[in-house]
């Protein structure tokens, strides 16, 4: 259960490709005043595409685990510090590997069991290999977009204001290709160019007034962002993973 979640929302989500608009500078609108959820939604993630770099700050709380995250993002990479249930992970994608470091706690958590000799220690994940996809999810904006990406009609809100900043919510109740089921998503894109997304909010679809389970922030569009891989890991093909 706990990967079926993991996999969902952003200790969750996803993987897939994005459609996007070939030219940001040229398809940008000067408002987003009478377009569809559909428009909004393709100009924010063809502006999240040319900014080339952010920092996404997650909250959840799902099925008794609580947690957050921050990472700094490219195109293709990504570094990210967990905390779930207080216990702390790093992760690294860079040149289409990740590289996780987990306590025995997380081990747990993410394998069901500790792995002897694998806690507290980098570990290399390629494309294939069993939890690749699990751990790769969200890591850089080309495995992001999919969650941004919804699906069914689209709700558009009015101009509100969110965390500060005037924004557009574009709400979907079928939610991504390949986030769970069962909740609402709301992206918040800036009312103001370059319309970036602010934020999205996940909630239970069966009480949408609810506290979210699961709230993405995003911020720093276009800072500098370095990713290098650790000088020391060990393959994950090296161990007996559940």
């Amino acid at each position: 259960m706990m990967k079926k979640i993991l996999a969902a929302t952003t200790t969750l989500c996803l993987v897939g490709s994005l459609t996007a608009i070939a030219s940001a500078s040229a398809a940008t609108p000067t408002s987003l005043n009478g377009l569809t959820g559909a428009q909004i939604e393709a100009v924010a993630l063809a502006q999240m595409r040319a900014a080339g770099s952010y920092t996404m700050t997650v909250t959840s709380a799902i099925s008794g685990f609580t947690g957050t995250s921050t990472t700094s993002s490219t195109l293709t990479s990504g570094i990210r510090h967990d905390v779930v249930n207080g216990q702390r992970g790093e992760k690294i994608f860079v040149n289409g590997v990740v590289y996780v470091n987990l306590t025995t706690a997380l081990e747990k958590i993410y394998f069901g069991k500790v792995i002897p000799a694998f806690s507290n220690k980098w570990i290399s994940f390629t494309r294939g290999q069993p939890y690749y996809s699990l751990f790769s999810t969200t890591m850089a904006e080309s495995t992001l977009a999919p969650i941004l990406k919804f699906r069914g009609a689209l709700t558009v809100s009015p101009p509100l204001t969110y965390d500060a900043q005037r924004v557009v919510g574009i709400s979907s109740a079928a939610s991504s290709s390949t986030a769970a089921s069962g909740v609402l998503e709301t992206l918040y894109v800036a009312d103001t160019p370059p319309f970036l997304p602010v934020a999205l909010v996940i909630t239970a679809h069966s009480s949408p007034a609810a506290k979210p389970i699961e709230t993405i922030v995003f911020k720093d569009w276009g800072a500098r962002v370095k990713v290098t891989a650790p000088r020391h890991f060990t393959s994950s093909s090296k161990f007996k993973l559940p």
